[in-house]
């Protein structure tokens, strides 16, 4: 699941450096880190829950465009959770989870706010 996660980073990056926000494959990628992670935390409640949030997420990206700003940030707050998982520093994986989570909630609220 690490190797999987990494991979899809660095195809993210791949991406965001071919094409910039426009392309579809960044959203797949984004979709596909997510649901990694919610299957790799063996409860099917949880991973219910935390597929159910993605989905409104990619809603809400969708009827209205990411910037290309917050797509980059947002690969490097995967791979600084990725880093943390690897590092098996639980609290920083949490943190940095917390703060991935708290930037995506600031981004629908400005897209809301703009519509």
């Amino acid at each position: 699941e690490l190797d999987q996660l990494e991979e899809i980073i660095l195809l993210s990056e791949f991406h965001m450096k071919r094409g910039g926000i426009n392309s579809e494959q960044i959203a797949e990628l984004d979709s596909r880190f997510h649901m990694v992670l919610y299957e790799a935390c063996r409860s099917r409640l949880l991973s219910h829950v935390l597929t159910d949030f993605h989905k409104y997420v990619m809603m809400a990206r969708k009827s209205s465009m990411v910037s290309e700003e917050r797509a980059r940030r947002s690969i490097r707050e995967h791979k600084q959770i990725l880093r943390a998982i690897r590092d098996k520093d639980a609290n920083m994986a949490e943190e940095l989870a917390r703060e991935h989570i708290l930037h995506v909630m600031q981004n629908l609220q400005k897209q809301e706010d703009t519509e």
